[in-house]
């Protein structure tokens, strides 16, 4: 299977999202009188209404400059190919067009200018890219992080801890075995600071707040909700 432990489909959302797209190609929704910026790294479908969505209802609750940098310069994996009809060529595309040293020249100028703007900067990062964010942090460039159903964790990745408060979201298809082990971390290692947090949806898919999120669905909505109100609730303790 590819970096995503599913395969359900992406799904089509109806939404009219308050940002608009800068000239840089990121998505960029404002608050009035924002206090904060935070970074959106999204997952592998790029720039979609539910990212939108998230982005939209980040920047509204916690009166934010909320950024989605174009991660896959306009190139990101189709909606429509997925599950893939090749797993073979959406791992290709992984390991070129989701690799670390890819996507850092690609949002590390968004999130410069964000840092540029506000004293306080957090980042979010949706499956892949919550690999991303997590990364990113070992440089300790942000305040606090969250990754939401992060794809190709390992428990390596918070074996010396980070340097700011971590949530992660974690759905049931993530491997269980890698969230056990830094949720024990998170609970019995000072080195992440009592703010950091594992909170699971053990009912939901991979990608539920994702591309894949299906909002005519009662359940997955609620769920996406109850996501949403965890993701602001730590940022505004640990921001």
């Amino acid at each position: 299977m590819s970096c995503c432990p599913t395969d359900k489909s992406c799904l089509p959302c109806d939404y009219t999202q308050k940002g608009a797209i800068n000239e840089d190609k990121a998505y960029v929704v404002t608050a009035e009188n924002a206090t904060i910026g935070v970074l959106v790294i999204p997952d592998i479908f790029g720039m979609t209404s539910q990212a939108f969505y998230v982005a939209d209802q980040i920047s509204e609750r916690l009166n934010a400059k909320v950024v989605i940098p174009d991660v896959f310069a306009g190139k990101p994996w189709p909606k429509s190919d997925y599950p893939p009809k090749d797993y073979a060529a959406l791992g290709a595309w992984i390991g070129s067009e989701g690799a670390y040293e890819v996507q850092k020249p690609r949002f590390e100028p968004a999130l410069n200018a964000l840092k540029a703007e506000f004293a306080k900067v957090g980042l979010v990062g949706f499956c892949l890219g919550g690999k991303m964010v997590v990364t990113a942090q070992k440089e300790g460039i942000a305040g606090a992080v969250a990754a939401v159903h992060p794809a190709k964790f390992t428990a390596a990745e918070f074996a010396e801890g980070l340097p700011a408060p971590v949530l992660v979201i974690a759905s049931k298809d993530e491997d269980a075995a890698v969230m056990d082990a830094v949720e024990a971390d998170f609970k019995k290692d000072a080195k992440f600071g009592p703010l950091s947090v594992m909170s699971r949806f053990p009912t939901m898919f991979h990608g539920f707040m994702g591309a894949r999120a299906d909002f005519t669905d009662a359940d997955n909505f609620a769920k996406f909700t109850e996501g949403l109100d965890v993701l602001v609730a730590f940022f505004e303790k640990a921001l």
